[in-house]
């Protein structure tokens, strides 16, 4: 009985091991195709999962018509390529993961708004570069570390499989992984007093008590108020942080705006930042990820 347990572990073991390999496999695999056969795969992808699936389509098509930032007779198309631009974002993270800063650097092919928005930063200010789901922002996080020290959260992937690739990719490029805790909230605080970057991501749902419902592009959403913290707190600079993916390949074009705001509470400067992701979103409708449920109700974190 004890050989045949023995057996069913070390078959368990291998078959995890298997799995590992597996996708390990696949990922570098992925990671030497083109960046434009990436992104044609991913577009076909993204479009065939918006036909199969109807609530994925529902839902982009419910975002979009909540949001108005097409006419009714556009939105079948803007969502077409929405679907389409979040299956090009799915299939170049192998590539993005496994790339060099280098690599990274080269595929940027222009930068629009940094000087003006670093300049005049006093000495020991720090930086909170706010990174909508919007475009690349896998890539947005990559090439600011690649350029100056990072700290960002980082909240571990469900696929725990998936996970380790982009803990592995993130070390190389970020200063520090802050964890989304009491803890990496003190790791975020030090690095702004030290007159450092950090990364969030200010359109995420938080968990409950970390947050206020606020506009967001016409109805309520539950919006994190750590930026607002953070700057009031630290007097760091907030600059939103975009990068736009060019046609099959070609491609990014990263872009900062500086935002100074008017508000002096967490509440007036969330509302702030809404706005200011409601117009970048604007001229940029068919990168935002439309299918990410902004108006769900927060989740408890949970003890321990």
């Amino acid at each position: 009985m004890f050989a045949c347990f023995d057996i069913t572990v070390d078959t368990i073991a291998n078959f995890r091991a298997f799995k590992k390999f597996s996708m390990l496999f696949l990922f570098r695999f992925l990671a030497v195709l083109p960046l434009a056969v990436l992104h044609i795969l991913g577009d076909w992808a993204g479009r065939c999962v918006y036909i199969f699936r109807p609530a994925y389509r529902q839902r982009i098509i419910a975002n979009l018509a909540q949001a108005k930032v097409c006419q009714p007779e556009q939105r079948i198309s803007l969502a077409l390529q929405a679907a389409g631009q979040s299956g090009r974002a799915v299939m170049e993270l192998p590539k993005l993961w496994f790339a060099s800063p280098d690599k990274i650097r080269r595929w940027v092919k222009q930068v629009w708004g940094f000087d003006e928005a670093m300049a005049g930063l006093g000495e020991g200010q720090g930086v909170i570069f706010l990174t909508p789901h919007l475009g690349s922002f896998e890539l947005a996080g990559q090439y600011i570390g690649s350029c100056m020290p990072l700290t960002a959260m980082y909240r571990p992937l469900r696929h725990k499989r998936i996970d380790p690739f982009m803990r592995k990719s993130r070390a190389q490029f970020y200063a520090n992984l802050a964890p989304t805790s009491l803890a990496g909230v003190r790791m975020l605080i030090r690095a702004l007093r030290k007159g450092e970057a950090i990364g969030l991501l200010p359109d995420q749902v938080p968990v409950s008590g970390e947050g206020v419902w606020i506009p967001f592009f016409n109805s309520l959403a539950y919006t994190m108020t750590l930026a607002p913290k953070l700057a009031l707190a630290t007097e760091a600079r907030m600059i939103l942080t975009w990068a736009e993916r060019l046609p099959v390949g070609r491609g990014y074009i990263i872009n900062f705006e500086r935002l100074d705001f008017k508000s002096k509470d967490e509440e007036g400067l969330a509302r702030e930042i809404n706005l200011a992701m409601e117009k970048v979103i604007q001229s940029l409708p068919e990168q935002y990820l439309w299918s990410y449920n902004r108006y769900k109700s927060p989740r408890l974190r949970q003890s321990g």
